[in-house]
């Protein structure tokens, strides 16, 4: 970042990391009225030092809140023998996958991907837009094999009672019980 920000840029910032869109960041941070804080939220982002300390700021908070939380609670239940074998592989593999992911993340921090969009040559958006297609397939196998995992454990129901709209289940239900309308 080569220039300073200014404390409204550094309010906006601030605003953004705590959870707002980019209008009520922009608004919070005593930007124009309510008629254009949508579009200066925008033209904020745009800028590439505000973009480039919004996202270092995130991934901060990533880096030394969140991923110490998740790896501890997944730690917790590695060792609690009183989880499932099958839950604390899971939670084994989910260690193991953070670990590959941050990895790439690291790998691609220092092959410069800090560089605002802006400012890549063709080539290095092309191994930028490749890097990122790769952390997204991985992400989205992390989230496919939660979906198994916990899909493989819904509670079943009990047989007379159907899930509502299940017309099958509804009709055998049914079958037990006279129908008042008929």
């Amino acid at each position: 970042m080569g220039r300073q920000l200014s404390d409204k840029q550094l309010a906006f910032i601030q605003a953004m990391i705590a959870g707002r869109n980019a209008k009520e960041a922009a608004l919070e941070a005593g930007y124009a009225g309510e008629e254009y804080a949508a579009q200066t939220g925008y033209r904020l982002l745009q800028t590439p030092s505000i973009a480039a300390a919004v996202r270092k700021a995130h991934r901060s908070r990533i880096d030394n809140t969140l991923v110490p939380k998740a790896l501890n609670l997944l730690e917790h239940v590695i060792d609690d023998a009183q989880h499932a074998i099958g839950v604390r592989v899971k939670a084994a593999q989910l260690v193991l996958q953070a670990g590959e992911y941050l990895g790439a993340l690291r790998r691609d921090e220092a092959a410069g991907a800090e560089k605002p969009m802006s400012e890549m040559s063709l080539m290095e958006l092309a191994q930028s837009a490749k890097a990122s297609k790769e952390r997204i397939v991985q992400a989205l196998k992390v989230v496919e094999d939660l979906r198994t995992e916990a899909g493989d454990r819904v509670i079943e129901h009990e047989p007379d009672l159907a899930a509502p709209g299940d017309d099958q289940a509804n009709d055998q239900a049914d079958d037990n019980e006279p129908d008042p309308w008929d």
